[in-house]
């Protein structure tokens, strides 16, 4: 397919090379998911992740002397690549543009659905198709909030240092900034401070914030831990269909003389070890 032909003489087919780059760089950069997990291509619906769970040692040897051995220990999890799609209607009118033009105006839309869509599975398994996502594996490292929010944050994190994982990154919602701007040590200097790669920063440690519809604030405050131990997995094909009959939501396309542009691409996580991470929850109603 030549990527200036017309949409009505290509009803479906592969994301032009142009397009998808940036398409896949904008889900990166707006999924916070995307930005703190650690990201691996797969050429297949699956992919073998061989994690080493123990280095052996080394030993001090005489002169002379044998050379003792020990095995490194292996595990062996796997991604497996699911199907997300989304739908945008758009007006009849665009079947006499190029798939370039179209798919490129539509390029956003299609980012921020697909980026919302991977944090709320990832971070909480919202209509999710993976077997885990960091809530529910956070579980046994959860620490209930206070009134003092950056203790609550250093017990957090304590847990996780205590099973030998460096704390990455900090998840929060919204709701939280003004809690965070306006924290203060003993001198009185803001304890939440500019720098790291998002932007702000506590214990030296970046603070993310994903988009608000991605996070379920009446089940976590935090989220946080060593994201290189969750890895998602992206499919590079992005596949596009024209839907000119549907129905879409309450909408009738031909009844609104509208035709919706479907976009699908596979992707994949896993948590190679839950004990890197914890989390922070409301306090409970008493």
């Amino acid at each position: 397919m030549s990527d200036t032909g017309f949409l009505m003489d290509n009803l479906t087919g592969s994301v032009p090379v142009e397009v998808a780059g940036e398409l896949i760089k904008q889900i990166v950069d707006q999924s916070t998911a995307f930005s703190i997990c650690k990201h691996v291509p797969m050429q297949s619906a699956k992919k073998v992740l061989p994690v080493l769970t123990d280095t052996g040692s080394a030993f001090w040897t005489g002169e002379g002397e044998k050379i003792q051995t020990s095995v490194m220990g292996f595990d062996y999890p796997e991604l497996e690549a699911k199907k997300l799609a989304v739908i945008i209607p758009v007006t009849r009118e665009k079947l006499a543009d190029s798939v370039l033009n179209v798919l490129g105006e539509l390029q956003e839309g299609i980012a921020d659905a697909f980026s919302r869509t991977i944090d709320s599975a990832v971070f909480f398994g919202t209509k999710t198709p993976f077997k885990n996502n960091l809530f529910d594996l956070a579980e046994p490292k959860k620490v209930e909030k206070t009134d003092k929010i950056d203790i609550d944050i250093s017990g957090a994190m304590g847990k996780v240092e205590e099973d030998d994982y460096a704390v990455t990154a900090i998840v929060t919602h919204n709701g939280m900034k003004k809690t965070f701007r306006d924290l203060r040590d003993s001198n009185g200097n803001a304890v939440v401070v500019p720098g790291g790669i998002s932007g702000s920063q506590i214990y030296q440690t970046p603070i993310f914030v994903p988009q608000a519809k991605a996070w379920d604030k009446t089940k976590a405050e935090c989220i946080l831990g060593d994201f290189t131990k969750a890895v998602i997995g992206t499919r590079e094909d992005i596949q596009y269909e024209v839907l000119r009959e549907a129905t879409v939501g309450e909408i009738n396309l031909a009844e609104h003389d509208l035709i919706a542009i479907k976009c699908t691409m596979r992707f994949g996580f896993e948590v190679i070890n839950a004990k890197a991470f914890s989390k922070i929850v409301p306090k409970a109603a008493e």
